[in-house]
């Protein structure tokens, strides 16, 4: 796993936790001002934090300018997770759809900030 890249969406969500919004892959709330406020899961921070853009339509766009269909595969993908890690360490027969730490609203990003803190711990 990229614990790099984890950790940088760690401390977003850390010092922003209104910024965590797991019903989502990405939305910008516009404000009075012009400026937007991005809300997104931990699959759209990935993509965000690795150079990729949300469009007005909320579809993202990689740094090459094709759009992303399965968000949270890329997110994986990115990342550099196993299908196991995704998928809480299950071994069985996975989908080769999304996995569960993308979707989980109460165990997702505690089990997201384990998978970072334990690739870190290997790392050191």
């Amino acid at each position: 796993m990229d614990a790099v890249l984890g950790r940088k969406i760690l401390d977003i969500i850390d010092a922003h936790p209104e910024k965590l919004e797991m019903s989502t892959f990405g939305r910008h709330f516009p404000r009075a001002d012009g400026s937007c406020r991005t809300v997104a899961c931990l699959a759209g921070w990935t993509l965000l934090q690795s150079g990729y853009k949300l469009d007005r339509d909320e579809v993202y766009v990689r740094p090459d300018g094709t759009s992303v269909d399965f968000e949270a595969n890329e997110a994986q993908m990115l990342l550099g997770m196993t299908r196991q890690d995704a998928f809480y360490g299950y071994t069985g027969s996975v989908p080769a759809v999304d996995g569960r730490i993308w979707f989980d609203y109460k165990n997702g990003p505690d089990r997201f900030r384990k998978l970072v803190e334990e690739t870190e711990g290997k790392q050191a």
